[in-house]
């Protein structure tokens, strides 16, 4: 496995696997018209201006380190988006293959974003995760994410949103 930060040519196969992701882990969570939303232009547009910010890091996985190993996984750290009391990073996305779940690639993805997070200066990770995904909320746990009191609703997909945080001072 090798991990490395994501590159404009990556924008392509990045928003393919995104879409994948997308309809593997929310075909039951969400309605098939807001699935259809999720789009590989919509996945490219934010991917480039995440690729754009200065702020933001995103990293990709692949199988190998040659150049055309193909991409298994990504994730997305920042600057917490939401105005937060501590001095917060964020894990604003981490997806995974679906044909590669329950094989540690996630696991070493994570432990990458949040180690990248705490390497900057953080002190606390963030995360938002849709409250009725439990595999990814027992996921998040397992990582030593705690459950936050915050909550949103995200109208547009009809969904509650809940916020996971991490002490990163003890990594």
């Amino acid at each position: 496995m090798s991990i490395r930060p994501a590159t404009n040519s990556d924008i392509p196969e990045l928003s393919h696997l995104h879409v994948q992701c997308w309809r593997h882990t929310y075909g039951d969570l969400l309605g098939k018209s807001q699935l259809e939303r999720v789009t590989e232009q919509a996945s490219a547009r934010f991917l480039e201006s995440e690729l754009q910010d200065t702020g933001a890091m995103t990293y990709v996985v692949t199988e190998h380190s040659a150049a055309r190993s193909p991409i298994l996984g990504f994730a997305c750290v920042s600057p917490a988006r939401e105005e937060l009391p501590e001095c917060c990073g964020e894990i604003k996305s981490c997806y995974v293959h679906p044909d590669w779940k329950h094989t540690g690639l996630g696991h070493r993805l994570f432990s990458h974003a949040t180690y990248r997070l705490q390497s900057v200066g953080y002190a606390n990770a963030v995360l938002w995760v849709f409250e009725e995904n439990v595999p990814a909320r027992c996921f998040f746990a397992a990582e030593g994410f705690l459950r936050r009191g915050d909550s949103h609703y995200i109208d547009s997909f009809g969904v509650n949103e809940v916020c996971y945080q991490r002490d990163l001072t003890c990594l």
